[in-house]
C-alpha cells in the first residue's frame, strides 16, 4: 500500500475515531449523571478498548491488499462480515473495560445496567458507522460526505481533470467472448484501476459502457503528474495480470486514455436516485479528445492545456501531435502523446 494512500485512509478513519470518542464521552455523561474528568477518561478508555482493534481491522484488513478479496464479495455479505466482526468485538470490549476500566466486580457485570446499556450503545454507534462506511464505499469515496453536508446542493463550479479510460475493440471482445464474460472483463478492469489511483488522488467518477472516467480537482499550483503515473501504473498491472485475464476470460484488455482540464458545474441530481454529477464542455472535449486518440492511432493523448499543468518525471517522453479539431467542436486544440522511453 502506497504510504500516502495509508494516510488518506488513516486520516478518515481518525475523523471517525473524533466522532466515536465524543459520543463515547456523552454517553458515559448522561449514563454516570455527571459531567467529570473521572467519567470522561472512562469512556475514552472504553472506547479506546473497543475501537482500537475494530479501526486496526479497517485500516490493515478491509482496506488494505489484504482485504481485496473481501472486497469483492457481494455487497450484502460485505456489509453482515463487517457488521458482525464490529458487533462481536463490541460485546467483548465492554465486558473487558467493565473489569478493566470500570472495576466492577464478576459477579455485578451481568447485574449492571450499565454493562448493558454501554453494549446497547456501543452496538448502535459501529452499526451507524459500519453502515456509514459501506455507503462511503457504495457511493465512491467523499460522495456520501459532500451530499450529507450539502456541498453541492446548489451547482458550483469546479476546474477538473478529467481521465478517460476506455477499453480499445470492445465491440469485437464482446462478440468474440459475449456480455457477461465482457462485463466480467470490465469489472476486473475498474479494480485495476482503483489500485493503479491509490495516493494518487483522483476519483472514479463513472462508468460509462466501456469507460472508466475518473476525475481529479485542481488548483493552479497542482501538478497532474499523477494522472500521467495513473495510466502507466495501470498498462503495467494489466501486462502483470495476463496470464489471469487469458485465463479467466480469454483476452487481456488494452485501454486507450485522454487527459483533459477545465470548468464544470457540479451539482446534485435526482430525488430517489441521487447522485453528484459534472457537466460541461470539459467533460465533452475529453471524450472527443479520446475519439482523435482512436484516429491517431495513441494508446494516451493529452490536451495542451492539460500538458501546462503535468511535470514530467524521469522516464517520460512528451511528443506534440499537432492541432486538432475534436468532432463536434468549434475549436482546434493542440494535444500531445506521453510515453515512457523504455517503451520505444
Amino acid at each position: 500500500m502506497r504510504q500516502l494512500n495509508f494516510l488518506e485512509r488513516l486520516q478518515r478513519l481518525f475523523l471517525v475515531s473524533v466522532f466515536s470518542l465524543t459520543a463515547s464521552i456523552g454517553f458515559g455523561f448522561v449514563l454516570g449523571g455527571e459531567i467529570s474528568w473521572s467519567a470522561a477518561l472512562i469512556s475514552v478508555g472504553t472506547g479506546a478498548v473497543i475501537g482500537i482493534p475494530l479501526f486496526s481491522f479497517e485500516i490493515f484488513f478491509v482496506n488494505s491488499p489484504l482485504g481485496e478479496r473481501f472486497r469483492r464479495q457481494p455487497f450484502l455479505f460485505f456489509v453482515l462480515v463487517r457488521a458482525v466482526v464490529w458487533g462481536g468485538w463490541i460485546w467483548v470490549g465492554v465486558w473487558f473495560s467493565a473489569a478493566w476500566i470500570w472495576q466492577l466486580p464478576p459477579t455485578d457485570l451481568l447485574i449492571s445496567s450499565n454493562t448493558w446499556w454501554t453494549i446497547a450503545f456501543s452496538i448502535t454507534l459501529g452499526s451507524l458507522i459500519v453502515m456509514m462506511l459501506a455507503l462511503n464505499r457504495l457511493l465512491g469515496q467523499g460522495v456520501l460526505v459532500n451530499i450529507l453536508l450539502g456541498r453541492y446542493h446548489q451547482p458550483r463550479e469546479e476546474y477538473r481533470a478529467f481521465l478517460f479510460l476506455d477499453l480499445i475493440g470492445s465491440t469485437a471482445m464482446v462478440e468474440r467472448i459475449g456480455a457477461a464474460a465482457f462485463l466480467g472483463v470490465m469489472n476486473r478492469f475498474a479494480y485495476e484501476v482503483d489500485h493503479a489511483l491509490e495516493g494518487r488522488g483522483g476519483r472514479i467518477h463513472s462508468y460509462v459502457g466501456d469507460q472508466v472516467i475518473v476525475t481529479w480537482p485542481i488548483e493552479n499550483s497542482d501538478d497532474l503528474a499523477p494522472a500521467v503515473a495513473t495510466v502507466f501504473s495501470l498498462r503495467r498491472r494489466i501486462a502483470h495480470h495476463a496470464d489471469t485475464y487469458g485465463r479467466e476470460f480469454g483476452e487481456v484488455p488494452q485501454f486507450r486514455a485522454a487527459l483533459h482540464v477545465g470548468p464544470v458545474a457540479v451539482g446534485e441530481i435526482g430525488d430517489e436516485k441521487r447522485e453528484i454529477v459534472l457537466l460541461g464542455e470539459t467533460v465533452n472535449l475529453t471524450a472527443r479528445l479520446e475519439q482523435v486518440a482512436r484516429e491517431l492511432e495513441l494508446e494516451f493523448i493529452v490536451s495542451d492545456t492539460a500538458l501546462q499543468y503535468i511535470t514530467p518525471r524521469p522516464g517520460w517522453r512528451v511528443e506534440q501531435m499537432g492541432q486538432f479539431k475534436p468532432r463536434g467542436s468549434g475549436q482546434k486544440m493542440e494535444v500531445h502523446t506521453i510515453f515512457l522511453e523504455d517503451e520505444d
